[in-house]
């Protein structure tokens, strides 16, 4: 920052009419005059918005997740999770609110291979419920067709989520008589568990500000939107919902 400051202020000071510097306070030993190190930093992030607001751009940020719990700046600060959260999610939201051209665009999502697919249940990201770790929340989602029932079990320990998948569409096991009226709050349970349980996840999906979340698969009409948008959706509708409790959450000190 000084060497960018000595440059705007010597040989290149035209660009002071081109480029503003926007700190955002990291360092987390100071009493900031009485405020909250949360309160600076949303002081911060609103003299951003500002001057967007005002017709500037942003060019780009320190991305404070690639060393997680960290930011960098004049040296490496530690920095609360619920604080780094809010700097990413809040310009990331900026990002989105701001652009020009897809402002927007829906994000789909199905393989795990191609973008967003950490959105997709097969995606290896184990969960902790009911006194058990989950492999994935396909696991979780297909063995409660079963619960309490050795079939549970089974599928908990399926090799993979696709193997999970299978053995709970398998008809020749006894589904739960009531299992279409709590389906989604199954889901629901899981993908919040998903979601709060792996920090990078809870920034990701933060990070995909309001714009809606599409399984797009012609394989699914129900969880998916069927291939040709006419499918209900229930999966991208679920995480929308996760992605404002956990944004609730977050606003509210949980």
């Amino acid at each position: 920052m000084e060497a960018m400051e000595s440059l705007m202020g010597g040989k290149y000071s035209t660009l002071q009419k081109r480029l503003q510097i926007a700190p955002i306070t990291t360092i987390t030993y100071s009493d900031y005059g009485g405020r909250t190190h949360q309160q600076v930093v949303e002081s911060d992030l609103e003299y951003i918005k500002f001057l967007l607001d005002q017709g500037w751009d942003v060019l780009g940020w320190q991305n404070q997740s690639s060393i997680p719990g960290y930011a960098i700046g004049g040296g490496i600060a530690t920095l609360p999770r619920e604080i780094n959260t809010l700097i990413q999610t809040t310009l990331a939201k900026y990002a989105i609110d701001y652009a020009s051209d897809a402002r927007s665009e829906p994000i789909k999502f199905y393989h795990l291979n191609k973008p967003y697919g950490f959105f997709s249940n097969f995606a290896p990201y184990p969960i902790h419920l009911k006194d058990r770790i989950w492999p994935t929340s396909e696991h979780y989602f297909q063995a409660q067709k079963f619960v309490n029932t050795p079939h549970e079990e089974e599928i908990r320990q399926a090799k993979t989520a696709r193997e999970a998948a299978e053995m709970g569409r398998d008809r020749r096991r006894p589904l739960r008589r009531d299992w279409e009226i709590i389906k989604d709050d199954v889901m629901r349970e899981a993908l919040y568990a998903k979601f709060t349980q792996h920090p990078d996840l809870t920034e990701k999906i933060l990070s995909t500000g309001d714009l809606k979340l599409i399984e797009h698969t012609k394989n699914d009409r129900y969880w998916g939107d069927g291939g040709d948008g006419t499918g209900l959706n229930m999966l991208g509708q679920l995480l929308m919902e996760t992605r404002e409790r956990i944004r609730y959450d977050f606003s509210s000190g949980q």
